[in-house]
């Protein structure tokens, strides 16, 4: 989800959600296994953004990284039936630093990466925990 990033690149995570916030840093107990973790999830596809309901938005990540860029991971729900949500959408930002040359934007993808219930879940128990 994430491409190239190293993840001693990263200095800092910051995880939003309606009932809970958390902030990581490289103090943190096992930060840089987190960050591998969170840097290795795949996708199973991508989709475009007209396709998405962004009023199912339930919670966001935002990783710092060491030169000045960091990446915002907005996370919506997709139920596909009355009682449960099946799938995940997450929407990448990506705020370049200064760190690379003379660069300073901020890049809204197009698309949207559908994630499963059970690498949501992974998601949030690694990164919560």
């Amino acid at each position: 989800i994430l491409g190239k990033i190293d993840s001693k690149d990263v200095q800092r995570i910051k995880i939003s959600f309606p009932n809970q916030s958390k902030f990581l840093t490289t103090n943190s107990l096992d930060f840089y296994n987190k960050v591998s973790k969170l840097l290795s999830l795949r996708a199973s596809k991508i989709i475009p953004l007209s396709q998405i309901q962004e009023e199912n938005f339930i919670g966001s990540i935002q990783l710092e990284i060491g030169n000045g860029s960091d990446v915002e991971l907005k996370i919506y729900s997709m139920q596909k039936n009355p009682t449960e949500y099946d799938l995940y959408y997450i929407i990448p930002k990506i705020k370049t630093g200064t760190g690379l040359g003379d660069v300073n934007a901020s890049i809204k993808c197009q698309y949207a990466l559908e994630i499963s219930n059970w690498t949501y879940e992974n998601l949030l128990n690694t990164l919560l925990d």
